[in-house]
């Protein structure tokens, strides 16, 4: 029945509507909703290459890169300017514009030079200097009044502003959360067990040999690197070595043949490799191998819903208007793993199926209506989490919503308790890492880690009040895992994994920890869950601001699958 036309007007109002909230394009599209929080990891910038040295470090190009990241970020939540596109002003309620307030935020780092230097360039570029821009909350103009003097006085170097950066080390317990593959020997030795096992990349490696031979033994990268590193297994630092010195070196940028061709090749092998080293596929879909391979996600996840519910629940003195970790892309590429983002259709048509370019960023907006009360803050359960991606640093880039979880509907938000629950069930945190992992002494925290639950992390951030039953309890469980450390340890002494030194490797010298024994895989399958829709929401309502404090459990149990395929190797690399 063909509809009255005086109804076409509203049907075609309410496609649009529909068009913009059911992700039918990635381009985020202003709503009436708030933006409340904001939690991000941005990649760090280009580097000189790891092939060919011990102590790389951020370039210029790599600097401006976070710089222009961080200019973004600014344009998007911060400071809209007349130049921002409309679509991509999301700007957070409370958030000082121009005065940094370090308590209005949390910025975490590895400890890397060239990760730490990224962030302090995105920090400069999020809050400039500005010699009239002083902390409201701290006495404002106030601070710059010199009366004794009979002058003003602005900060050196024309009001540099001044980030509190906390860059923690694989000797922290919060450094799993945005480095949970650093330290880990099973995730060394399963990601390499899935390499050298999945027959699809070994025909890939057969394939591709004479073309990794013949691009490093003819002009003009002869014999740049050895001949036995010059394969398919080490797509990922070959792709970074060439396309660095096609940027930077005028001899290859002249004379590398076919470079419209050899570069884009590079990038795609370098994505497949690095996807088998922290997504299990079909071949080797068991609980154990899909929670080893995907454990830096894991641990991004629960670093995230954390923080995040620091926020929803306005959490006294830890709640943070904006968080900002930096580090390296095997995290992100493990979370899109877990959470279902490497699905055919994203890796085929979007930007989740290139290798993770420098400064690429992934934010989580927590967002709501303003309440009745203008003086309060939204309800848990009036909330929602909106996944947003920007991957690239380029100034043209925008920012692009994305449904976790293989939603089904193409939701452009998840309700937060929703998006809470099913991040605290993938997620893991340092009493899991420490069960997965195994990393023996090399690892002292884990014998003295606390128990789980939301924000306790070991630190200021992650302190939890306990009745002393409660901690007698937690005691138990904790000497129980101990001495089960102990037994596999006994049962499943094993091989390890040779990894190479130098300045190919690409390792973390002093960081590095030993490889353990390798990993133990069942038979049983990796079973897929599929959340449909978000409707769920009005089922999560009534349980309030604690939905879900994390279960004992199997650290081993999966929740999620991934519909992606696999990938066999040189190295194995503890970071980027």
């Amino acid at each position: 029945m063909t509809p009255p036309s005086i109804l076409l007007p509203l049907l075609a109002l309410a496609t649009s509507a529909f068009a913009q909230e059911d992700g039918s394009s990635n381009q985020v599209t202003s709503t009436s909703s708030k933006v409340w929080a904001a939690v991000a990891f941005v990649n760090h910038g280009e580097t000189n290459p790891f092939l060919l040295n011990k102590n790389p470090i951020l370039t210029p190009n790599g600097a401006q890169q976070l710089y222009r990241q961080g200019t973004a970020f600014r344009g998007r939540y911060l400071a809209p300017s007349s130049a921002t596109n409309a679509s991509d002003a999301a700007t957070i309620q409370g958030l000082s514009q121009n005065a940094i307030d370090n308590s209005q935020l949390r910025i975490l780092s590895q400890t890397d030079s060239w990760v730490v230097g990224g962030a302090v360039a995105f920090m400069q570029a999020l809050y400039p200097p500005n010699s009239k821009a002083f902390n409201a909350a701290a006495g404002g103009q106030v601070l710059a009044e010199n009366h004794i003097g009979s002058n003003t006085t602005s900060y050196p170097l024309d009001g540099y502003q001044y980030p509190q950066i906390e860059t923690l080390p694989s000797t922290d317990v919060n450094s799993i959360g945005i480095q949970g593959h650093i330290g880990c020997p099973t995730w060394q030795s399963a990601s390499s067990t899935n390499l050298t096992t999945n027959p699809d990349l070994k025909d890939a490696a057969q394939k591709n040999a004479d073309f990794y031979t013949n691009l490093f033994s003819s002009v003009p990268l002869q014999g740049t690197i050895p001949a036995d590193e010059a394969n398919f297994f080490n797509a990922y630092d070959i792709y970074n070595l060439v396309s660095y010195e096609f940027t930077h070196n005028e001899t290859v940028f002249a004379n590398l043949t076919d470079a419209d061709k050899t570069i884009p090749r590079l990038a795609a092998d370098a994505f497949t490799m690095e996807r088998a080293k922290s997504d299990p596929g079909a071949s080797t879909a068991n609980d154990t191998a899909s929670v080893t391979l995907t454990i830096a996600g894991r641990t991004l996840a629960k670093q995230v819903a954390d923080q995040m519910s620091l926020n929803a629940n306005r959490t006294a003195d830890r709640s943070r208007q904006m968080t900002l970790m930096f580090g390296s892309f095997e995290p992100l590429m493990a979370f899109f793993s877990v959470t279902g983002l490497l699905n055919r259709d994203n890796v085929l048509s979007t930007p989740l199926g290139n290798v993770t370019a420098p400064g690429a960023a992934i934010v989580f907006e927590l967002i709501g209506e303003d309440p009745h009360d203008k003086s309060l803050f939204p309800k848990p359960e009036d909330l929602n989490v909106r996944f947003v991606y920007r991957p690239t640093a380029e100034e043209s880039e925008k920012f692009q919503v994305f449904s976790l979880f293989n939603s089904g509907n193409g939701g452009r938000t998840i309700p937060y308790l929703a998006f809470q629950g099913k991040m605290n069930s993938i997620g893991r945190d340092a009493v899991d890492w420490c069960k997965i992992c195994r990393p023996g002494s090399a690892t002292a925290w884990c014998q003295e880690v606390p128990s789980s639950g939301p924000g306790t992390k070991g630190d200021s951030h992650g302190r939890s009040q306990m009745s002393p039953a409660l901690a007698g309890v937690i005691g138990a469980l904790i000497m129980g895992a101990l001495v089960g450390l102990a037994v596999l340890g006994l049962c499943f002494g094993g091989f390890r994994l040779r990894r190479r030194g130098g300045a190919g490797a690409g390792f973390r010298g002093a960081e590095k920890g030993p490889v353990d024994q390798d990993v133990q895989y069942g038979n049983g399958g990796d079973a897929q869950e599929r959340i449909g829709s978000w409707e769920m929401h009005n089922q999560l309502q009534g349980q309030g601001q604690h939905l879900r404090v994390h279960q004992q459990r199997n650290p081993f149990e999966d929740d999620t699958g991934s519909d992606v395929g696999g990938a066999a190797p040189a190295r194995t690399r503890d970071g980027f």
